[in-house]
């Protein structure tokens, strides 16, 4: 009982933190398991709703989405340093995934923040209690799709961590994206935590045309 009250409990501080940016104490953890003592081990923890993961191309850090802070850190599997890798892109990042043949990474983003700050996730960035109350009253999904445009956007990251190019998407058909991956052929198959089914588009200057 005691331990199902604590899991209640890590559930609602993780959607507190997640859908409204409250100031909540950050659950989030980063977990490695190992298959063959069949044992866990927290390689970072008081995170603000980790999301996303991917290995450095040299293998040394893991890069983790910070979706509601609207960055991606990086955990040093060395040392278990986290340190900044890519802040303030233009959506929230929900999954990313390395490029093939390539130094650079896919990032898929929620939605788009508007350039002039007026979107309504930063609309409430500086009003806490209007945050909490839309976290209670509105389930995560539902949350996500109030605050957020219909408007699709995928991120190219390169090695040092900067956003060299965006695929918008502005008529809101492909929208809310959590995930990108590319085939070697040249596709970009896009995911979406809302629509029930996944995309695939030709990468820009693959075969001729744009997104």
């Amino acid at each position: 009982r005691e331990r199902g009250e604590r899991e209640k409990k890590d559930r609602e501080h993780v959607k507190g933190e997640t859908f409204a940016h409250t100031p909540l104490r950050c659950a989030g953890r980063v977990i490695k398991y190992d298959p063959t003592t069949k044992t866990a081990t927290v390689l970072a923890d008081n995170l603000p709703f980790p999301n996303g993961l991917a290995l450095s191309h040299d293998g040394k850090e893991l890069l983790v989405c910070l979706t509601s802070r609207m960055k991606i850190v990086a955990l040093d599997l060395a040392t278990l340093a986290v340190r900044d890798f890519a802040v303030n892109l233009p959506g929230p990042p929900d999954n990313i995934d390395r490029r093939p043949n390539s130094t650079s990474f896919w990032l898929g983003m929620s939605f788009r923040r508007r350039p002039d700050g007026l979107s309504k996730l930063d609309l409430l960035a500086h009003r806490p209690l209007l945050r909490s109350a839309a976290a209670f009253f509105f389930e995560p999904v539902m949350f996500l799709t109030v605050l957020g445009d219909r408007y699709g956007v995928v991120g190219e990251l390169d090695s040092s961590g900067t956003l060299v190019r965006t695929l918008e998407e502005p008529s809101g058909v492909y929208s809310y994206l959590s995930g990108v991956m590319e085939s070697p052929d040249g596709f970009l198959y896009i995911g979406s935590f809302k629509n029930p089914y996944v995309v695939k588009v030709p990468l820009p200057g693959k075969h001729g045309y744009e997104i």
